[in-house]
């Protein structure tokens, strides 16, 4: 079943939510009171509601813990979400690629294209990690002010890693 509409307890949460000044704080006391109940036991009607304010008024927020939302600014938000993104994702991909390393490391009866495979995934989530590091996202001042094609950043990183390679 495909469901458009978002629950009451979500839209009043969203509601207040779109309404917030950047730099405050909605409590997880004031969201509980507003929808009559502890929301701490519900967290998925709070996502829900985040996913609506940003589609509705751009409105993103972090977690200030045992405190409730703060709206962020769109200067913090470049501080806070970016590096928490790619924070998940580094040690993501690290417990992910080592895993796939412990699990196969000592199969001998492997075939040529699993032992392919598991070398590509290993390949593969180790640049993530690497890329997803915070040394691999320093803006320089001649890094461009817009985001750039995804080819256009391969071949940079492409030249960076060779760059270094050489050295």
């Amino acid at each position: 079943m495909i469901q458009t509409e978002i629950s009451a307890d979500a839209r009043a949460i969203a509601d207040m939510l779109n309404t917030c000044p950047i730099g405050e704080i909605v409590t997880l006391g004031a969201i509980s009171e507003a929808i009559g109940r502890d929301i701490t036991a519900c967290r998925h009607i709070l996502a829900t509601a985040r996913r609506v304010a940003l589609r509705e008024t751009a409105a993103v927020f972090s977690t200030e813990p045992r405190a409730g939302l703060r709206r962020l600014s769109a200067e913090r938000a470049t501080e806070v979400i970016g590096p928490g993104a790619r924070r998940h994702i580094r040690k993501a991909a690290g417990r992910a690629k080592r895993a796939l390393i412990a699990a196969t490391e000592g199969a001998n009866d492997l075939s040529e294209i699993a032992q392919r495979r598991r070398a590509a995934e290993i390949n593969a989530l180790g640049l993530m990690e690497h890329i997803a590091r915070d040394a691999s996202v320093k803006a320089s001042d001649t890094a461009p002010m817009k985001p750039q094609p995804i080819g256009i950043v391969a071949q940079n990183l492409l030249a960076r890693i060779s760059g270094q390679a050489g050295q």
